[in-house]
């Protein structure tokens, strides 16, 4: 069994504990209806109705009592930026085998906060913070900036040269966003932090065979 379907199956199991146990009590309460009553069939055929609408009422309003209180709104298609959150989440659920890719909502809360909720695949929902969107993006564009000047320092202190910085900087990003264009012309989603490996990665080795070449070529 795969870890995605082990995790499924643990949360089912959960959620069939937690509706047992609703229907249990409703049941209960019916029964001892039923006995004040003197009818105990009464009493428990009043139970089973309640747990007919009780437990499908209760899954609906979780999802609703959630998003009331996060103040969460559906993702806008129409948006590049919750776009792409929603071809992800589309991704992750197709590579699960969920029958159905979960909706995803966004709160304008600035605190960096994500969850997942749902007692079902059928009532199953993602939400995320306007605040987590911002902070990512701002957190990647500064990484990127510091790598960037950091690798510009390094080569003008070894060739003590204005212009071989620009010329060996511009070179390897253009490799970079060559690379990161390659999913967006095949039109495949990919992790979000996929971008973030590739610029490290090949920023740091890329800048190795610079400096070498660089050296090589004026020897």
């Amino acid at each position: 069994m795969y870890k995605t379907d082990a995790a499924i199956f643990e949360n089912n199991i959960r959620t069939g504990i937690l509706l047992i146990v609703t229907a249990a009590l409703v049941l209960a309460a019916s029964s001892v209806l039923g006995y004040q009553l003197n009818n105990i069939p009464l009493g428990i055929g009043i139970g089973v109705v309640a747990c007919i609408i009780v437990i499908p009422v209760q899954m609906m309003l979780t999802k609703a009592a959630i998003l009331q209180i996060t103040r969460g709104r559906p993702a806008n298609p129409a948006n590049p930026r919750e776009r792409i959150l929603l071809d992800r989440i589309a991704t992750l659920s197709k590579n699960a085998s969920l029958s159905k890719t979960p909706p995803l909502y966004i709160t304008e809360a600035k605190a960096p906060n994500a969850f997942a909720s749902g007692l079902g695949e059928s009532s199953a929902f993602v939400c995320l913070t306007q605040g987590l969107m911002d902070t990512t993006d701002r957190d990647f564009a500064v990484t990127a900036v510091l790598s960037i000047a950091a690798i510009f320092i390094l080569i003008a202190c070894c060739f003590r040269s204005p212009t071989l910085p620009v010329i060996l900087v511009l070179t390897i990003e253009l490799a970079i966003w060559l690379n990161l264009s390659v999913p967006v012309l095949r039109g495949v989603t990919v992790s979000f932090v996929d971008p973030t490996c590739v610029n490290c990665i090949q920023l740091g080795a890329t800048v190795d065979y610079a400096i070498l070449l660089t050296t090589r070529f004026r020897e």
